[in-house]
């Protein structure tokens, strides 16, 4: 289950008043909060790869955490520059991640994106392969799972290379 957690933004002045009415807040003490800039109304900021939800009972605004892909941390400048170009995360119904232009429109990985690990049982003696993307094309490798941490290795190395060459 994913991340959710409340905000300080609702969806109305009324439904604020309503919220805080059951923590023993009046109206005037609502309006204070939100001259104050304690609560807001309207929405929030939604950062990254989370989803803005609105739960109607409370008529405030809740953040989901998203999906994040397997080696995040290694491809969060990947994904924070995209994302600030108006690119967006997408998690498809057959579980295939990948980014999207502003028009829903596939965009493929950044250079030096890395993917995997990915574990594929067809009788490969190195059913784990991860993915480095490169100005010219995938680099991969393949490993067993006793190799798994040797191949995220690869994969990081692969990447610094990748990225050095391109600046």
């Amino acid at each position: 289950m994913a991340t959710r957690w409340g905000t300080c933004h609702f969806v109305t002045q009324r439904a604020a008043v309503k919220y805080y009415k059951s923590q023993e807040c009046d109206r005037a003490e609502v309006l204070r909060k939100i001259k104050d800039g304690e609560i807001e109304i309207g929405p929030p900021v939604v950062k990254n790869m989370d989803r803005l939800i609105i739960d109607n009972e409370e008529g405030r605004y809740f953040i989901e955490e998203g999906p994040r892909p397997t080696m995040y941390g290694e491809n969060q400048r990947l994904f924070d520059q995209a994302l600030s170009e108006g690119k967006t995360y997408f998690k498809s119904k057959d579980g295939l991640h990948y980014l999207q232009n502003p028009d829903g429109t596939y965009f493929g990985w950044p250079v030096g994106f890395i993917t995997g690990p990915q574990f594929g049982d067809n009788g490969n003696p190195n059913p784990y392969q991860m993915s480095v993307n490169g100005p010219g094309g995938w680099h991969q490798r393949g490993s067993n799972y006793n190799g798994i941490d040797a191949l995220k290795k690869w994969a990081v190395e692969t990447q610094k290379k990748i990225l050095s060459e391109c600046e």
